[in-house]
């Protein structure tokens, strides 16, 4: 599996493995969850996006903001056929590999979707 930054030809890929991962959480909080309706091609424009592909399939991303003393984790999302292979753990180690590269000295978490 290999972490890359995000680029526009993915947003497809992006956009359904958000809805997969997402979709059992509507019936729980009653509404869509904000990642589902999120403006994804921005986000990759502005270099805030990475995925996780294994070979040429996108099977998973994050999306990390930088801000003046931490590294915001905005979303991290599976493909649900993904889930329990180490794909979010690989999401995460790039986190904090970002954040030290960057130098910032935290990671912050926008909370899950209630």
């Amino acid at each position: 599996m290999r972490i890359r930054a995000a680029v526009p030809a993915d947003l497809a890929a992006l956009r359904g493995i958000v809805q997969r991962a997402y979709e059992g959480y509507f019936e729980r909080i009653g509404r869509r969850p904000a990642p589902m309706d999120d403006h994804y091609s921005e986000k990759i424009n502005l270099g805030h996006v990475e995925v996780a592909a294994e070979q040429a399939e996108v099977v998973g991303m994050i999306v990390l903001v930088p801000s003046h003393d931490h590294l915001l984790i905005e979303n991290v999302a599976v493909d649900p056929p993904w889930q329990s292979r180490a794909v979010g753990r690989a999401l995460m180690a790039h986190a904090e590999r970002t954040a030290h590269r960057l130098g910032l000295p935290e990671l912050r978490r926008t909370p899950t979707p209630r």
